[in-house]
């Protein structure tokens, strides 16, 4: 079909056009995502959003029927997941995997690790001679830095093997920093585990546990 300028067409036949944002940083970054319907379906599916040709999903902007907004969050959190995820099924090297290069890692004891290969020699035989307890955590905040960079905010708690209850005292605040890759994936170039322990302040701690038990309790719910 005839083009209208300012469009990008998407759709089985062409037929959705997808209009150029008029915000000069929105523009640059819709540019950069509309070269080939290959290139767009391939960002989708690596942050977890349909790749039917037909759908209304254009990176990084999603359909809501009231316009497009930035999807870029979206995709810093699924990364965030997939991390916690890799860490619950002791999968060293699905976890090293979501690492940028030079990417690092602060864990729970202040020990660090640094490149993917590093990471997953520290944790390969953790998770082969541990029964390391399982993630639950919420996300704070998404917060973009700039193009391609973000900053992730959350907390978290760990159930050990077994059981179905937190240990406070392993209580987290966790903070990631991701970047986006060349070809379209976020992976991690930060990832710091701090000890939420509030020292002289039990009220907070109480009150981080009773949050975090609430979020076990609407996973537990989930299907």
């Amino acid at each position: 079909m005839s083009g209208t300028p300012g469009c990008e067409y998407f759709g089985r036949a062409g037929e959705t056009c997808v209009p150029r944002p008029t915000n000069a940083h929105d523009a640059a970054a819709w540019r950069n995502r509309a070269n080939s319907r290959r290139r767009l379906t391939r960002i989708l599916s690596v942050n977890g959003l349909p790749t039917r040709r037909d759908a209304m999903l254009v990176s990084p902007y999603l359909h809501t029927g009231q316009g497009f907004h930035m999807s870029e969050s979206q995709g810093v959190e699924r990364l965030f997941q997939q991390l916690l995820a890799a860490w619950n099924d002791r999968d060293a090297r699905r976890m090293a995997t979501l690492y940028a290069p030079a990417g690092g890692q602060v864990g729970f004891d202040g020990s660090t690790a640094n490149g993917p290969a590093e990471i997953e020699a520290l944790l390969a035989p953790i998770f082969k001679d541990h029964p390391t307890a399982r993630y639950i955590a919420k996300v704070r905040e998404v917060r973009m830095l700039g193009e391609g960079a973000a900053l992730l905010r959350a907390v978290a708690g760990m159930v050990p093997p077994g059981k179905t209850d937190l240990m406070p005292e392993r209580n987290a605040i966790q903070t990631l920093v991701a970047s986006r890759q060349s070809t379209g994936e976020w992976k991690v170039e930060m990832f710091h585990n701090t000890p939420a322990k509030f020292d002289g302040r039990p009220e907070l701690a109480e009150k981080l546990t009773a949050e975090l038990r609430e979020q076990l309790s609407r996973h537990e719910r989930s299907p």
